[in-house]
């Protein structure tokens, strides 16, 4: 499995923010830690809990501290102190696939030099010093197999180090400013690098066959100090973000990105911002479309002496963009980018209100960071969820729910859906329905109750249905029936029993026979005297 770590270095004081950015809309930053802050490195982790450290100072004594949000709420803790105001600047981060945090910075106040320290999820810290000399940059990544490495800059030398069994340094360059790392997916260590003789922006790459060197871009000739950061995604496309001037107007500077191509060997240099002053503080990361997100700070000079201002860049949406972040007036310090795995960019960086705040995305200006939105491009501060299925009743089709993406059919527009409604083609919000039949009493023919939803059939209209008359098309409302054979009498041609009607008897009829033996059928008329039935 390939693993995703954003590296983090910064250089300037002042306090510790943190912005997430997904649109053009910021949000209020909250108070993260109380305290004054500088130096400042984020990491995020594979459950995209935010890990920061910065620099803290205090009477004589210089602090490195570490906050997290990894529990819930913020928290800070110490990770070590030194007897100078230096120590614990030029830190940088990153976490491995553990939840190990590993940390390069500089020690000062008795024991002076680069220092590592490692903390295993749930464990205290642990501090080595790993190279004895005074350093000015530190930069740390850790690689799919857990090994750390750094790059780091003493005196104006660049050099790497890394452990397998015990700590080695290789040298990388000197008349270096400024340097950055970040590791490949053949797990080589690539720093990005100015070099301060030759004005020129250069990528270094460690491997099995060696050191090998590249110039980026030669057109820095008129700074001594050009802010670099290099990032790279799973393909090994590389990406760095750095400073430009021009022989114009040196003092103006701008911002430009290097992409290299493995496939063709190439550099792809873009300008994405000119005309900037002060630009510093840079860094970036790339998401998992290729696009880059980075950012950096317009510093006061000579002529621009009041500006202090953070910018956002990206080329997201196809053409780079550049944009302050937060109000126009706020002073920051040093900052720092890092991306979580939905793709949202999360900066930090030191305002003038000596305090760690915390802000995220809110594309909507809603006041409800984009990572917990459940409507992110609607406005919704009430996060109203009826049916609890993660997408806020604001921009649900169904916040009832029905589980689907498109609104259930509605034909009588009753606000009632048909799968539910009882009358689905005549409007009856209330669902009334007094014979409980599951027929709504404004569609219901019998709403009191014939247990059907239409009435009976009754075709001569006796009051008896046509399911039950014994003369379906003869009124007999009292079904009379004398030879109970299932025609009612009104309509039973021989209603007293007929051979040939079904329920019948199958014997001839009776016949009357008179007192003297002759027949019914033979006799002109009647005689006198009573009669008997002869069989």
């Amino acid at each position: 499995m390939k693993r995703r770590f954003f590296i983090v270095s910064t250089l300037l004081s002042l306090t510790l923010s943190l912005v997430a950015h997904a649109g053009t809309t910021w949000t209020t930053p909250e108070i993260i830690i109380d305290e004054a802050a500088s130096y400042v490195s984020m990491a995020i982790d594979k459950n995209d809990k935010i890990h920061i450290i910065y620099h803290f100072s205090s009477g004589t004594k210089g602090y490195l501290k570490y906050a997290t949000n990894a529990t819930g709420a913020w928290e800070s803790t110490m990770v070590g102190s030194g007897t100078s105001l230096e120590y614990g600047k030029y830190s940088s981060i990153a976490i491995d696939s553990n939840g190990g945090v590993h940390i390069s910075y500089g020690s000062f106040g008795g024991t002076t030099g680069l220092a590592y320290a490692y903390m295993e999820a749930g464990k205290a810290w642990v501090i080595d010093i790993i190279y004895y000399a005074e350093i000015k940059s530190s930069s740390i990544a850790v690689d799919s197999n857990g090994k750390v490495h750094i790059a780091y800059i003493t005196g104006d030398k660049l050099k790497y180090i890394t452990k397998s069994n015990t700590w080695s340094i290789t040298p990388i360059a000197g008349n270096v400013t400024s340097a950055s790392l970040a590791i490949d997916s053949n797990n080589n260590p690539n720093i990005s690098f100015y070099d301060n003789v030759e004005k020129n922006i250069k990528h270094a790459v460690l491997s099995a066959t060696g050191l090998q060197l590249t110039a980026v871009d030669g057109n820095n000739a008129n700074t001594a100090d050009v802010s670099n950061f290099i990032s790279i995604v799973p393909d090994n496309k590389q990406y760095i973000a750095y400073k430009f001037s021009t022989t114009i107007v040196p003092s103006v500077y701008g911002l430009k990105h290097a992409m290299y191509v493995p496939s063709s060997q190439t550099w792809t240099l873009k300008t994405v911002k000119s005309g900037d002053y002060g630009v510093s503080d840079i860094h970036i990361v790339v998401d998992s479309n290729g696009k880059s997100h980075i950012s950096y700070k317009m510093t006061p000079n000579s002529l621009k002496p009041l500006i202090k201002k953070l910018k956002y860049a990206t080329n997201s949406s196809g053409a780079w963009i550049s944009e302050i972040v937060g109000p126009l007036k706020t002073v920051v310090g040093g900052n720092t980018i890092g991306l979580d795995s939905k793709g949202n960019v999360h900066l930090v960086f030191v305002n003038d209100s000596n305090r760690l705040v915390h802000t995220t995305p809110d594309a909507d200006g809603d006041g409800v960071a984009d990572a917990s939105d459940n409507c992110k491009d609607t406005a919704n501060a009430d996060h109203a969820d009826t049916d609890a299925d993660g997408t806020g009743d604001a921009c649900d089709s169904t916040p009832n729910g029905d589980g689907g993406t498109t609104p259930p059919a509605d034909a009588d527009g009753d606000t009632v859906t048909d799968a539910s409604d009882n009358c689905k083609d005549i409007a009856n919000a209330d669902q009334a329905d007094a014979d409980a039949d599951g027929t709504g009493d404004a569609c219901d023919s019998t709403p009191n109750g014939d247990e059907g939803t239409k009435p009976p059939a009754d075709a001569d209209g006796d009051g008896v249905a046509d399911a039950s008359d014994n003369c379906k098309d003869t009124a007999n409302a009292d079904q009379a029936d004398a030879d109970a054979d299932g025609t009612g009498d009104a309509c039973d041609s021989t209603p007293n029993g007929d051979p040939n009607i079904t329920g019948g008897t199958n014997e001839p009829p009776p016949v009357l026979a008179t007192e003297d033996g002759s027949s019914s059928e033979d006799s002109g008329g009647g005689g006198g005297g009573g009669c008997s039935l002869v069989r």
